[in-house]
């Protein structure tokens, strides 16, 4: 399994325990679950190029 694919994987077992305590949101770990491994890759890659982009201080930024 590659690291993405462990990343989306862990964040999955995690998600159903910390989500599990919230009803209302449970659904959106298991709706995770049903996505192929590649759009939650992307979705995982998504995230965190957006997470990096947003901690770029702003003078580097331009």
């Amino acid at each position: 399994m590659g690291t993405d694919a462990a990343l989306a994987a862990a964040a999955v077992e995690g998600g159903r325990s910390a989500f599990s305590r919230d009803p209302r949101l449970a659904g959106i770990v298991e709706a995770w679950a049903t996505l192929p491994a590649d759009v939650q890759r992307s979705i995982v890659l998504l995230v965190k190029a957006s997470q990096e982009q947003a901690n770029v201080p702003q003078e580097a930024a331009g």
